[in-house]
Parts: structure tokens; sequence; C-alpha cells
């Protein structure tokens, strides 16, 4: 069974650079994901993982859940409480652990 992840973050090439490098290692992984607030706050669901930077988790979407949070950073960002974070510029392996 694949796990459902949720990647939003607004810069776009490491969106597509990051995304590239999940499915690579794990091709079962059903992802969606968004670069706009905007196109998020229509998202509606239950996922596994949940990955997303500041301004998606500012966003407060109700209606989306995550099993596990991760708020990715640039390392500028405030870290909000009670959240995993996942630096941006890390080695990715990390988060596949």
């Amino acid at each position: 069974m694949s796990a459902k992840v949720l990647i939003c973050e607004t810069d776009e090439s490491y969106l597509d650079a990051l995304v590239k490098y999940l499915v690579a290692s794990d091709s079962a992984l059903n992802i969606t994901c968004y670069s706009e607030v905007k196109g998020f706050m229509a998202e509606k669901g239950s996922y596994d993982v949940m990955l997303m930077s500041h301004e998606f988790w500012m966003a407060e979407n109700k209606k989306v859940h995550g099993r596990i949070n991760i708020q990715i950073t640039s390392g500028e960002d405030d870290l909000i409480d009670g959240l995993e974070h996942m630096y941006k510029f890390q080695n990715m392996q990390k988060l596949l652990e």
C-alpha cells in the first residue's frame, strides 16, 4: 500500500527536485503537491505525511489532516511548535528514515 504524501512549497524548483527525489526513492508514494496557497486551500483529505512550508501551515486549511506533519524551512522561517522540522537543504535521506 502506498503512502499518501502532501507537499506544499512556494519554491517551485525545490518542490520539483524534492518530488523527483522521492519518486526515484520510492515509486509507491502517492504524492500531491501545491506551489500556491490558493490551490492548497481547496484541498481536503487525510495524508500519511504532510510536508509544508511556513506559508501553507499559516493558511490553516482545516479540511486537510496528516498523521506526520513536517514544516519545510530554509532556516530563516519561524519554526512552528508541534511540528517536526526539515531544513530545505539537508540530506534528503534523513527524510526517508
